[in-house]
């Protein structure tokens, strides 16, 4: 569990960066508009490293006494296929947000500060700068007026309910691998298996949204007042919000349907080991 909470903090930090009806839905660019948005956001970039930050999850959680079966490891990481990923996340942004919205904030991705923020962004979300986050919190929420400014950038960001379902549907992911381990996949549903995980998780979301504030006490150390503001008049404008509403959303509904999937690939695979997949066969530390 330590291991894993560890990865549930990594995956959401790289994240902070029904279908339409209108006729802009038929417009013949908004792929184009998304898949920059995808690039300028880089949360393409940050996609294709979640493989590698899986497997240091397994890594960790080897170390911890705790080593994943060999079947189980190899469904987990697969099933995280970045591809798939990248187009449910562009796929969900071109359904949900229109032409318009999207060439603003293209606008403000492409300005300096939009860039300066981005490469924060992307630097924060390293699996090495989690020890460096605790180390640096302590000096950013004394900074004068600092913790306030955070907060407002975490409410146009993420609601608690967007924070919430992103981090269920990402922790369901993982779930479907403990189901596994402990011999009972043929048994737990989807459906079962989110709603235990978030009962399980309740006692969490206090300490979560703290973490959440250290987060991007810690991402956001280099902007100073003035373009910290800036910053949030994007984030605080119609389309910084619709956004980010759409981009979470997008996220958590890329996870969701990557749980649903392996699930499916677990099912068929313990089957095919006809002793399920116990956690007897653990795999070398990768």
């Amino acid at each position: 569990m330590h291991g894993l909470m560890k990865l549930l903090l990594v995956l959401l930090a790289f994240s902070s960066a029904a279908l339409a009806t209108e006729q802009d839905a038929a417009v013949p660019d908004k792929g184009a508009l998304a898949a920059a948005l995808m690039h300028k956001s880089g949360m393409d970039v940050q996609i294709e490293l979640i493989p590698d930050q899986i497997k240091a999850g397994i890594r960790d959680a080897a170390r911890h006494g705790s080593p994943m079966d060999v079947v189980i490891q190899d469904k987990l990481v697969s099933a995280l296929d970045t591809q798939s990923l990248n187009r449910d996340v562009k796929d969900y942004l071109v359904a949900h947000m229109n032409s318009d919205e999207m060439r603003q904030v293209l606008t403000w991705l492409e300005s300096p500060l939009g860039q300066q923020v981005v490469a924060m962004e992307i630097n924060a979300s390293q699996p090495d700068m989690m020890m460096k986050m605790f180390e640096v919190f302590q000096h950013e929420q004394a900074r004068p007026g600092r913790l306030e400014r955070i907060h407002r950038l975490d409410e146009a960001v993420l609601s608690k309910e967007r924070t919430k379902d992103l981090m269920i549907n990402i922790q369901v992911f993982f779930g479907m691998a403990m189901v596994a381990e402990s011999g009972s996949a043929q048994r737990a549903s989807y459906s079962l298996t989110r709603n235990n995980t978030e009962r399980a998780m309740a006692p969490m979301w206090d300490e979560l949204q703290q973490v959440v504030t250290m987060m991007y006490l810690f991402t956001y150390r280099g902007l100073d007042d003035a373009e910290l503001d800036r910053y949030l008049e994007f984030t605080e404008s119609a389309a910084g919000r619709k956004y980010n509403q759409v981009l979470y959303e997008g996220l958590s509904y890329a996870f969701a349907h990557a749980g649903k999937s392996l699930r499916q690939s677990l099912k068929s695979a313990c089957r095919a080991r006809q002793k399920g997949c116990d956690g007897t066969h653990p795999y070398p530390l990768v």
